[in-house]
């Protein structure tokens, strides 16, 4: 089972060390909050920004539009099951992008698939993503996979990052706004 112990450092105390030892930083937290769904707290959300190369802001429609790598950490609170994961990933990709074809779709959850794992309550889930590029899959630090396909990086981000998403008040307090 992969390592959970967190290093320090000092631009982002909270990141894994496997995701720092491959993607340095330096690293800043931009945003954090929580996920609820109903009364049950689901996970911890953070998004990290690389100081160096931090060119982020919102689009003319209040998008996210992240022009150099991003960090998404989350750390579960309960335990999930990757296939339920993967169901809500592809149920929101499919209502937030509706344009894609629903067997590109398919196609990426099988990809994730052979990637995530059953989570348990305190695990973490890293995604390094490169806009228009990659998404690289940490799980308590260690490098679980990647997949490398620009219009997935931006529809799995959009999950979290989309003025659309189910989620807007954990969307506002990762995007600092809250």
């Amino acid at each position: 089972m992969p390592s959970t112990s967190q290093p320090s450092h000092p631009s982002a105390p909270g990141l894994p060390a496997g995701l720092l030892e491959s993607q340095p930083g330096p690293w800043e937290l931009h945003g954090s909050g929580l996920l609820r769904w109903s009364l049950l707290r689901i996970y911890e959300a953070r998004l990290y920004l690389n100081v160096r190369t931090r060119q982020t802001a919102l689009d003319d429609m209040g998008a996210f539009a992240a022009a150099s790598p991003f960090v998404l950490d989350i750390t579960y609170l309960r335990n999930l099951s990757a296939r339920d994961i993967i169901l809500a990933t592809h149920q929101e990709i499919v209502r937030l992008r509706p344009a894609i074809d629903l067997v590109k779709v398919d196609e990426w959850c099988v990809e994730l698939e052979a990637i995530l794992p059953d989570v348990l309550r305190q695990d973490r889930l890293s995604g390094h993503f490169v806009p228009n590029e990659s998404v690289t899959f940490y799980w308590n630090g260690e490098l679980v996979g990647r997949i490398a396909n620009g219009p997935f990086c931006e529809a799995f981000a959009a999950i979290w990052l989309d003025p659309a998403t189910r989620q807007p008040a954990l969307r506002a307090a990762l995007l600092g706004q809250s």
